[in-house]
This record gives structure tokens, C-alpha cells and sequence, in this order.
């Protein structure tokens, strides 16, 4: 097994003298989307669920329409994430009052 770890390093190396790790990164992570789009939903569950973003940006970053998504996160955590978005909008529209 080291011998992978060491080829697969190499690899790395190679691609780190043409490309930052950062532009790696992005790229690995596209990649990894695309053969994994449940990992898509995973993410905008979780940055809705911790009222980082919108609902409808957390159904954009997870490729389905509002209703799909809102669908998706009443079964997945009923009224809990939606009381949690709602105490998240009421504070931001006191803001603004």
C-alpha cells in the first residue's frame, strides 16, 4: 500500500508545481460533486439548516427547486429547521424596523 500512497504523491506534486492548492481544491471538490450530487444536498441541507443561506439558495446549491428542497428538509427534519429559519428572519427583519 505505500507504494500507492507514493505514486498518488507524486501525482500530487506534479499537479502542485503547475497549480495552487487552492485551484486543486475547487476542482477535487467539482469532481467529487459530480460523481456524488447527494454530497451537493448534504451541504445545502446543512448551511440552511445552520441559517447560513437561504432557502432558495440552499435549493440552488443542491440542483432542485424550492418546493423539491423544502420537501426534502420537512422530512428530513420537520419543523425544527423551519422555526430555526423563521426566529433567523424575524431577527434580521428587526434589523431594518
Amino acid at each position: 500500500m505505500s507504494l500507492k500512497v507514493s505514486a498518488f504523491e507524486k501525482e500530487v506534486s506534479v499537479l502542485l508545481k503547475k497549480y495552487s492548492e487552492e485551484e486543486l481544491l475547487k476542482e477535487a471538490i467539482r469532481a467529487l460533486f459530480e460523481v456524488n450530487p447527494q454530497l451537493k444536498l448534504e451541504v445545502a441541507v446543512e448551511l440552511y439548516k445552520d441559517g447560513e443561506i437561504s432557502l432558495e439558495k440552499a435549493a440552488e446549491i443542491a440542483s432542485m427547486g424550492v418546493v423539491e428542497f423544502r420537501e426534502i428538509i420537512s422530512r428530513k427534519f420537520g419543523r425544527e429547521v423551519d422555526s430555526k429559519g423563521m426566529e433567523e428572519r424575524v431577527k434580521k427583519l428587526e434589523k431594518y424596523l
